[in-house]
């Protein structure tokens, strides 16, 4: 095939090209729009472009549909080699390929991968849900439980004789005992579903980085767009999950001294990003699949139908960005 700026032309075409195309041999080497004119709408710019644009000599792969009759429409991957030819034109030599079943498969993989971004979607509403549930019972029930049973240690401690050291020394004990366990049951609930979701994602973020890097020497800062809609409960409760994941993985991996929680929109999309400027790590280490905390990120990310990039260098900290498409207009 040769082609110039603006038009090109077979100068040979084998009997399985034919076939592939299902136009007949002599008719292709006489009118190259044959083939052309058969190139799906949406695919014929690309294909054009490298067959009679004016990029260098080299390789040309391109990858189309194509209306072959009388079976339809099929998948066509062409690959060649593009030299210059003695008079200016691009010769183009090289081979294609029915690629239906490969692209068949492919939109099946995408199939499946798309339900289980929906079951996976669907399981966090319900590990949520569930969260939420145990969270308000736990501080509910539970709650009562040791107000009461503190009131009734505080009645008996006063109504235990002043000289009975030993006994109001145990009523001391218990009352402290209770207390704890009380910090302990809110700390719980708060584990599960954080009651500071109700005040917003920007207050929710500086509690979670208050409560991770307390006892650390890490400074952070908390940068969220106050023109921002209030974000929908599950929306904000996995961009919580994923700021506490990322602080963790600070904590016990950056060596960072500063670290950066920022909300913003672009477009339609909602973008968060936790970024430190710790040691940072490798390609290989932030690679899918290696990293368990990356990779619950990842996840949480996905079952929003969203994406997380971890973006990181030795020397350069780490930076996990985390887009929504579309999370504005929801």
């Amino acid at each position: 095939m040769t082609g110039a700026d603006t038009a090109c032309r077979f100068s040979y075409v084998s009997d399985n090209a034919a076939q592939l195309l299902g136009i007949a041999p002599e008719r292709l080497l006489a009118d190259c729009s044959l083939f052309l004119a058969n190139v799906h709408p949406e695919d014929i710019a690309a294909l054009t472009a490298r067959l009679t644009g004016s990029a260098p000599p080299g390789a040309l792969a391109w990858i189309g549909r194509y209306r072959r009759q009388p079976d339809g429409e099929i998948w066509i991957e062409m690959r060649a080699g593009v030299t210059a030819a003695a008079d200016g034109r691009r010769r183009i030599g090289g081979i294609m390929q029915d690629i239906s079943q490969l692209m068949r498969y492919q939109e099946e993989i995408e199939q499946s991968r798309r339900l289980l971004l929906r079951l996976a979607s669907h399981r966090e509403d319900l590990v949520d849900a569930e969260h939420k549930k145990i969270s308000v019972e736990i501080h509910d029930q539970l709650g009562q439980i040791l107000t009461a049973a503190l009131f009734h240690l505080r009645i008996l401690g006063r109504s235990l004789p002043a000289q009975d050291k030993n006994a109001a020394g145990l009523v001391a004990d218990i009352d402290a005992l209770l207390n704890d366990a009380y910090r302990s049951m809110k700390d719980i609930a708060a584990s599960l579903r954080p009651a500071v979701l109700n005040f917003g994602f920007a207050t929710a973020a500086e509690w979670a980085a208050e409560r991770a890097l307390k006892n650390t020497a890490i400074r952070y800062r908390v940068d969220v767009d106050a023109s921002l809609p209030e974000l929908d409960e599950r929306c904000a409760t996995t961009f919580f999950r994923i700021v506490q994941e990322a602080l963790a993985n600070c904590v016990r991996h950056a060596g960072a001294a500063n670290v950066t929680i920022a909300l913003a929109a672009r477009g339609s999309d909602l973008v968060l990003s936790i970024a430190d400027d710790g040691r940072g790590m490798d390609e290989a280490e932030s690679a899918p699949g290696t990293h368990l905390g990356l990779t619950g990120i990842r996840e949480r990310a996905m079952a929003l139908g969203g994406e997380a990039r971890i973006a990181s260098a030795p020397g350069r900290g780490v930076t996990v960005t985390v887009v929504v498409p579309n999370a504005i207009a929801r």
